[in-house]
């Protein structure tokens, strides 16, 4: 097994990738073979500066092998080197301006942390704690906002869960015959949502979701969600809540890392310079 490497255009030399050097095809272990490691060619004498290295199949080969190439940098370059500097004043802008752009990111995610998130809960979400006798439905993709729904046909049977926000909004499949769920927040009355086509659809299929604003306007803070079934109605569904998060006054750090952001990118490019200077 051999290899030709040349630099510069110049006279390929072969390696001879065989173990121990064997010119044959006799190896006696293959494992040794294949873990053996060594210098195999050596290029010295290059004249000092930008070279070309090509490594082709050997006349009459049949493959080409690279694996690891080790070069002598030039002797010549350093620090002091004018092209040296000048990359390195580069490199270290670069940096800098990294460096601003991601305190740009921190501080907008911190003031945008100012307005409420809409945060989606689905019917199987471990958030959601169910009670009595529930079962999981999948009537198929447009039916299900949240490819599953909890159903329950057991008049004791209720689904509750606590988020922290300002407004709740449920969202179901409206069905062609009546159904109907009861929820309620903080003990208060509960609202009953009608999941039926208005004015009444008696057809077989489902309508397009029903997006409920339930709860549009709570106080910010934790509140608790009860979901049960409306009296008389004969079954309860959970399918999907959305809830908005409250909002949090920004931080005091976000307002001086807006003001002061470029002060300090400024100053990283400024001190960077000085050291490749």
């Amino acid at each position: 097994m051999t290899t030709d490497i040349s630099v510069d255009g110049g006279t390929p030399m072969t390696l001879n990738l065989q173990y121990q050097g064997n010119t044959t095809n006799n190896i006696p272990d293959i494992r040794k073979a294949i873990g053996e490691s060594r210098l195999v060619g050596v290029l010295t004498n290059l004249g000092d500066g930008q070279h070309t290295a090509k490594v082709s199949m050997s006349p009459g080969g049949s493959a080409i092998i690279v694996d690891m190439l080790i070069y002598t940098s030039s002797t010549g370059v350093s620090a002091d080197d004018p092209a040296c500097k000048k990359k390195l004043k580069a490199t270290f802008i670069g940096i800098g301006v990294i460096l601003f752009l991601l305190e740009i990111i921190v501080a907008f995610l911190q003031l945008s942390s100012a307005s409420g998130m809409e945060i989606g809960i689905g019917a199987q979400s471990p958030l959601i704690s169910y009670f009595g006798n529930w079962n999981l439905a999948y009537w198929g993709p447009d039916v299900n906002v949240s490819s599953v729904q909890m159903v329950s046909w057991d008049p004791q049977a209720y689904a509750t869960f606590s988020f922290n926000g300002t407004a709740l909004r449920i969202k179901a499949p409206l069905w062609p015959y009546l159904v109907t769920t009861a929820v309620a927040i903080d003990g208060g009355t509960p609202q009953v949502l009608v999941l039926h086509p208005r004015p009444n659809n008696q057809n077989k299929t489902v309508t397009p979701t029903g997006d409920f604003q339930a709860f549009p306007s709570l106080q910010p803070g934790p509140h608790t969600v009860n979901v049960t079934m409306n009296p008389g109605d004969g079954q309860v569904v959970v399918d999907t809540f959305v809830c908005v998060s409250s909002p949090s006054l920004p931080s005091r750090s976000a307002f001086i890392g807006l003001s002061q952001v470029y002060n300090k990118r400024q100053r990283l490019i400024n001190r960077f310079s000085a050291v490749a200077a």
